[in-house]
C-alpha cells in the first residue's frame, strides 16, 4: 500500500476494501451454492402434500451433497487451471480458496448427517 499522510483517510479506505472483499466473497459463496433446493417461498400451499414433505430422506440428501461437492470442487479445478496458466490472474487464488472452503463445509456437513 502506498505512503498516506492522512491516516485517518488510509483508515477509511482500508476499511473500505475490506467490506468490498467481504461482500464479493458473500456473493460468490452464494453463487457457488447455485439453486437453492427448498420450496420456493412463493409457490403455493398444498395442504394435502404437508406431511410427504416431512419425510426425511437420506439418499435424496447425500445425492445433493454430492452433486454440491462435484459442483465446488469443479469450480477448484477450473481456477488451479487458471493458475497453471497464468499466476498472475486476477482474482483466480481467491476463487480457489473460496471452492476449497465449500468443498471442505459439504464434506462437514456429509459427516454431521
Amino acid at each position: 500500500m502506498a505512503n498516506w499522510t492522512d491516516h485517518q483517510r488510509q483508515k477509511n479506505a482500508v476499511t473500505a476494501m475490506n467490506l468490498q472483499t467481504n461482500e464479493l466473497v458473500r456473493r460468490v459463496r452464494k453463487e457457488f451454492q447455485g439453486v437453492d433446493l427448498q420450496t420456493p417461498e412463493t409457490e403455493a400451499y398444498e395442504e394435502e402434500n404437508d406431511y410427504e414433505d416431512w419425510t426425511f430422506d437420506e439418499e435424496s440428501e447425500q445425492q445433493v451433497l454430492a452433486e454440491t461437492f462435484k459442483r465446488f470442487w469443479t469450480a477448484w479445478c477450473v481456477a488451479e487451471y487458471i493458475l497453471e496458466k497464468d499466476p498472475s490472474k486476477f482474482g483466480a487464488q481467491s476463487f480457489s480458496l473460496i471452492a476449497l472452503g465449500r468443498m471442505l463445509e459439504t464434506v462437514k456437513a456429509s459427516h454431521l448427517m
